[in-house]
């Protein structure tokens, strides 16, 4: 039997692309400039026309299906929270296009000038985020011990075992399921609110130096109060001095406090996020 050829499927894929955006603008003409991708398999093109551009993304359905992302982006913008404005989607085919937000991510405009202020910016729409949001507006799936216990085994595997190439002991086993447990535990046992699961300077924009806006939100879950704070001011892109994550860490625990979001000192709550920190390196395995 002759193999697949993956040139020739990627080429019948992106004709059917473009076959779709021509329906969209009609006569008009338009160019495509391929981006730089996330670790999914979307494609993401750059769509110019007629001096507007737009953000066109593609993905075979059997691998990344895009109704999440177009339902939730719905459910987003009637809540009021900033996320792309979908133009045009053809789910079952797996293409979207969507408003384009610029360049002006959070990783390539923060500095020591500004860190303090845009912050704060999302450290409130992620407040806005976790109170607008719940299981009576959309069927988030729940952070539960099974996928906790799933990423950390992934953790076992493929950074210890695969990439360190270190063989456990027995001991060394019950000592790594005892920590396993101590971090689910504390997982659980904090207020569990919606999460965007990957709150960070990669995925967040600054838009006319004073609003925030969040794109790759379509994972989204049930999960505790701390996940996007650590994944804020944790981020595995960019770090801060101790201090200033302190600080900030604070502004979250007041406003997060004044939303009943929390109801705890804050010796408790940092020792929460910590915890929670430690769940998430061990996650990515750094």
């Amino acid at each position: 039997m002759r193999g697949i050829n993956t040139k020739a499927v990627e080429n019948q894929r992106i004709r059917e692309f473009k076959t779709w955006l021509t329906s969209q603008f009609k006569d008009d003409a338009f160019s495509l400039h391929a981006l730089g991708g996330d670790a999914s398999f979307r494609h993401y093109y750059r769509l110019s026309c007629q001096s507007k551009q737009y953000i066109a993304a593609e993905a075979l359905v059997e691998q990344e299906d895009q109704t999440a992302f177009v339902k939730l982006s719905d459910l987003l913008h009637r809540k009021s929270l900033r996320v792309p404005r979908i133009v045009a989607s053809d789910v079952k085919s797996g293409f979207v296009l969507q408003e384009d937000l610029g360049d002006d991510l959070l990783l390539g405009v923060l500095n020591h000038e500004n860190m303090q202020a845009t912050y704060q910016l999302a450290l409130d729409e992620l407040i806005k985020f976790q109170t607008q949001l719940s299981l009576l507006d959309y069927p988030f799936p729940v952070f539960d011990e099974k996928e906790y216990r799933f990423e950390l085994t992934n953790f076992t595997h493929w950074f210890i075992q695969e990439l360190l190439q270190v063989s456990l002991t027995s001991s060394e086993s019950k000592t790594l399921e005892e920590l396993y447990s101590l971090l689910i535990e504390h997982a659980l046992t904090q207020p569990q609110v919606c999460a965007h699961r990957d709150y960070h300077s990669r995925n967040l924009f600054l838009l006319n130096g004073k609003q925030i806006a969040m794109i790759d939100y379509q994972d989204a879950l049930m999960a505790p109060v701390t996940y996007d704070v650590v994944s804020l001011l944790r981020d595995c892109y960019i770090t801060w001095p101790q201090e200033q994550v302190m600080m900030l860490l604070r502004y979250y625990y007041e406003a997060a406090t004044a939303n009943q979001l929390i109801d705890t000192d804050f010796d408790t709550f940092t020792k929460w996020f910590d915890w929670m920190g430690l769940q998430r390196l061990a996650k990515w395995g750094i």
